[in-house]
């Protein structure tokens, strides 16, 4: 019995990290490192600080160079006012490369919680990346971050108990049910008589 319920528990804990996780267990498995870029290591080309507070010129530009990773996932994490509806991505996937239209795609920006859930176009290798947030002066850049490739772990003990609850309740009505009676037995056994 203590074993039947160990194998259930842990045959539940099974489930809901291969199904429900499946996102996590697969970049752990491949080893992806994420990785977080926060706003002090942003290089800022047309930006002015003033009183604290970064202000943009025309065409301003955040970019980093030579973060040599693999990207799967990106959430980009604005805090500006005006909030941009959009940001242009630019990315380099050689060491020597720059900036062009061939390496760039636009991303919708939240305007609520500043974030963009952004899909990387599959590449081997992203060298360089560059986040453009408008083109138009007068941005004042409070935070800005870029997560790239985490994965969270969203193991619910509440799902684990659902489907523990789910399979007891089904082993336990299984148990409580009788085979119907035909008469069968005493049939067979009238039948046998006879014959002898």
């Amino acid at each position: 019995m203590r074993k039947r319920i160990i194998l259930s528990v842990l045959f539940s804990v099974m489930i809901e990290i291969i199904l429900f996780n499946f996102s996590a267990l697969e970049a752990y498995l491949d080893k992806v490192t994420p990785l977080v870029l926060s706003i002090d290591q942003f290089t800022y080309l047309n930006w002015e600080e003033t009183n604290g507070q970064m202000v943009s010129l025309p065409d301003p530009i955040i970019y980093v160079e030579g973060i040599e990773v693999r990207i799967d996932t990106m959430v980009l994490e604005l805090d500006a006012q005006p909030m941009p509806q959009t940001c242009t991505i630019f990315y380099t996937v050689r060491d020597e490369d720059s900036f062009s239209a061939d390496y760039m795609f636009t991303a919708p920006v939240d305007e609520q919680t500043g974030q963009a859930q952004i899909s990387f176009p599959a590449t081997d290798t992203v060298y360089d990346l560059r986040i453009d947030v408008g083109e138009e002066a007068g941005t004042y850049l409070n935070n800005i971050s870029v997560h790239i490739n985490e994965y969270d772990w969203d193991v619910s003990p509440a799902r684990i108990i659902a489907m523990l609850v789910i399979y007891w309740g089904a082993t336990g009505l299984m148990k409580l049910q009788k085979s119907p009676d035909y008469g069968l037995v005493e049939f067979q056994k009238g039948e046998d008589q006879d014959e002898a």
